[in-house]
């Protein structure tokens, strides 16, 4: 197993005024690592670039599409220059070394994104190595099977959770935190989220949510609706 990372405390995702009107990543900005990212079924690729400015590390986020890019292999990803797809990220007041910042704040991106692009490949070292980028996940891979673990303790008898069971939604934990579930949203392709400490879903593409009572009269309303 991949040795595990302690992150340190979570940065502001807000950009400091002087970091929105930028229309490159700043010329100080260093390349942390490059990587590539799955979600379901893409895959797409990401540079991170660490700047330390007045007091205050920040962190940029460069995109690219895997697919339409075959050559990302052969680029130089420490220029800036080369990326029109970027991103201001998040910043924190500066502490320690460039690099101990780069991991902290590289953790918190990857962990706050992890369901809308997991990080899989290790593509190029910057102020961080191949194996300080495996810390950084395998810490957020360990982070999710302990919160997946203290969500069944609870789920058992959660309300919510035991609603979605009967209704046939096969509920299940996501890691996210000990109290976050997801489900089968009925007759569409994507998921509700259930949490068992409020006891309550919500499907922000249906625009539904609410208690237990709520779920069974949502999930009946759309299976008559198909039935029609």
């Amino acid at each position: 197993m991949d040795q595990l990372y302690t992150p340190g405390p979570e940065p502001q995702y807000k950009a400091p005024e002087k970091s929105q009107s930028l229309e490159k990543i700043p010329e100080d900005a260093q390349l942390i690592c490059a990587y590539k990212c799955f979600c379901n079924p893409f895959e797409f690729g990401e540079s991170a670039f660490f700047r330390r400015s007045a007091g205050f590390d920040e962190l940029w986020i460069a995109t690219w599409n895997v697919e339409m890019d075959p050559d990302y292999l052969l680029r130089d990803h420490s220029k800036r220059e080369t990326f029109n797809d970027f991103k201001y990220r998040a910043g924190i007041r500066s502490a320690g070394t460039p690099s101990e910042a780069s991991m902290n704040l590289l953790y918190h991106h990857l962990r706050a994104v992890m369901f809308h692009g997991f990080p899989t490949d290790f593509i190029r070292a910057g102020l961080l190595d191949e194996q300080s980028y495996k810390m950084v996940v395998a810490s957020i891979e360990a982070d999710i099977d302990n919160n997946s673990a203290r969500a069944r303790e609870k789920g058992g008898i959660s309300e919510i959770v035991k609603a979605a069971e009967e209704l046939n939604l096969h509920p299940r934990p996501d890691g996210e935190s000990p109290q976050s579930w997801i489900a089968n949203c009925p007759g569409t392709s994507h998921h509700i989220w259930l949490n068992t400490d409020k006891n309550y879903f919500v499907c922000p593409w249906c625009k539904k949510k609410g208690g237990p009572d709520e779920l069974s009269a949502f999930v009946q309303a759309r299976r008559e609706k198909q039935r029609c």
